[in-house]
């Protein structure tokens, strides 16, 4: 499982975690909810190409220092460039397994998770391993996307139902504050705050629309090759990571044509002068050692 996640974030484009782009904005808004304080030693757990990372040497200083660990080399590659076009000169990444870290205990005084924590295998045993790289009085803060997160998403799997596929929302474990706070309880972490923010992201057109409402599809092993012919979907990371969320109803290639059609219908009819919106609203939790 892991390696297959790993091979997966390797394929992700370099555009990714950058500049304007809305990873950028959800990194940043996590650091602000931790008050990472000016000095401190963080580790930004699945850094992908360093967005929080970065954010969070920019508040730490020359004093302090912020370590990222991610499983993909090819992320970790996007990230070096990204840190060495920030001009951060207190960023150290390292290619780790951040279920099962290479840091003595008690290294750190925060630990970050941006958008990442939903798909470590065992949430709780990797909240732990987190626990126990803190100092004490340590915190731990990561973000999770809530339930009414991008409603496209959640058009799609109305969609599949049907077809009799019942696609489960890949946030499920964390998608409400009372789900994050029993988690992080069962860890062993104590005071828990949950934050919320709301990001009103537009998809440029119809196409755009399809392909974020759609991945899912692509967990399907049986569908994905005539799901990119009839949806010109690219082979994406979802596709990579089918193992781990498996459909159990197979679609034929004439159920997925008509499928694309009836979803992209709906779609247009969400258009708007600016785009398709599918606003994310998200949950940032933070909890002390």
């Amino acid at each position: 499982m892991v390696d297959d996640v790993a091979a997966a974030f390797d394929e992700t484009p370099a555009s990714y975690g950058t500049g304007g782009d809305f990873h950028t904005r959800y990194a940043q808004a996590l650091v602000r909810h931790a008050q990472v304080p000016p000095g401190a030693s963080v580790l930004d757990v699945a850094t992908g190409t360093a967005p929080a990372a970065i954010a969070a040497a920019q508040i730490v200083g020359e004093a302090g220092a912020v370590t990222g660990v991610d499983i993909s080399a090819g992320m970790l590659a996007h990230a070096r460039r990204n840190v060495a076009a920030s001009g951060a000169g207190n960023v150290t990444l390292i290619e780790a397994n951040g279920a099962r870290l290479p840091f003595d205990a008690g290294l750190f005084d925060t630990v970050l998770c941006s958008s990442s924590l939903v798909w470590f295998p065992d949430i709780r045993a990797a909240l732990q391993e987190w626990r126990r790289v803190l100092r004490p009085g340590g915190r731990i803060a990561f973000s999770t996307m809530a339930a009414s997160a991008l409603p496209l998403g959640t058009l799609f799997r109305a969609h599949l139902r049907g077809y009799g596929i019942e696609f489960p929302d890949l946030n499920e474990p964390l998608n409400t504050p009372e789900k994050c706070r029993r988690t992080v309880r069962a860890a062993g972490l104590g005071r828990v705050t949950v934050g919320t923010a709301r990001f009103d992201l537009v998809l440029e057109n119809v196409e755009a629309a399809v392909n974020a409402g759609s991945f899912p599809l692509m967990a399907d092993p049986e569908g994905i090759d005539s799901w990119l012919r009839s949806a010109r979907q690219p082979v994406s990371l979802w596709a990579s990571l089918r193992r781990r969320i498996p459909i159990a109803v197979p679609l034929t290639s004439r159920q997925l044509a008509r499928l694309d059609q009836e979803f992209r219908a709906e779609v247009a009819h969400l258009v708007t002068p600016q785009g398709v919106p599918n606003p994310l609203n998200a949950l940032f939790v933070v909890a002390e050692s």
